[in-house]
């Protein structure tokens, strides 16, 4: 898993990704050591039903982005976390 061998400031998950789904790498990031588990994640989907969202930040998600999305969005995101 990336997010133990490199430090990043944030970690960006999509909810549908083809190996292992953002709400399940959500869930095993927050299990690891303060120093990685404790990252801001944001999450992006393009599946914008609000039990989607409940779901991924229940699952340790810092905030959840729709897709499609305007870079103010993004920016405005990556200034929230």
């Amino acid at each position: 898993m990336a997010a133990r061998a490199a430090r990043f400031d944030v970690i960006i998950l999509d909810l549908q990704m083809p190996v292992m789904g953002g709400i399940e790498a959500a869930r095993l990031i927050r299990t690891l050591p303060a120093d990685v588990g404790g990252r801001k994640i944001l999450a992006l989907t393009a599946d914008a039903f609000p039990e989607r969202r409940i779901e991924a930040l229940e699952a340790g998600m810092d905030q959840v982005i729709n897709k499609p999305f305007e870079q103010a969005q993004l920016e405005s995101m990556l200034a929230m976390v």
